[in-house]
């Protein structure tokens, strides 16, 4: 009886398992990353460009253009709301406001969607009056 390992046991293919594993992590890895930056909105498209966000001028952004993508800080810049408006009118008592998508809170509070972004578009028609 000998004491060989067996022939698919050998340094090399040992090497070759575990650069296979490296790879399925780094895979698994991308596309957890792809996902998260989808789910927090990176690639939903932009209808103006981030110059406007960053400016002191508000963009001609229509009540009806608001999505259920955009964040509450989006949503401040673009029409120019003070930063606590929504929160103040809506009673938002979540912590990770302004930096957080319409669509999550709703989800996050059992809220229907279609009804909540109706109450966000009355909230900012409120202001802008």
């Amino acid at each position: 009886m000998d004491n060989k390992r067996p022939n698919w046991l050998t340094g090399e293919n040992v090497v070759i398992f575990i650069l296979i594993i490296a790879c399925a992590a780094a895979f698994w890895w991308l596309v957890s990353s792809i996902n998260f930056s989808y789910k927090s909105g990176y690639f939903h498209p932009q209808r103006y460009p981030r110059e406007y966000l960053n400016s002191t001028t508000t963009v001609p952004f229509l009540v009806s253009d608001i999505q259920l993508w955009m964040t509450f800080d989006y949503l401040n810049k673009v029409f120019g709301l003070p930063q606590n408006y929504l929160k103040q009118s809506m009673n938002i008592q979540d912590g990770r406001y302004p930096n957080l998508q319409l669509n999550r809170y709703a989800e996050l509070n059992n809220i229907n969607a279609q009804e909540f972004i109706k109450s966000v578009r009355s909230a900012v028609q409120a202001y802008k009056k």
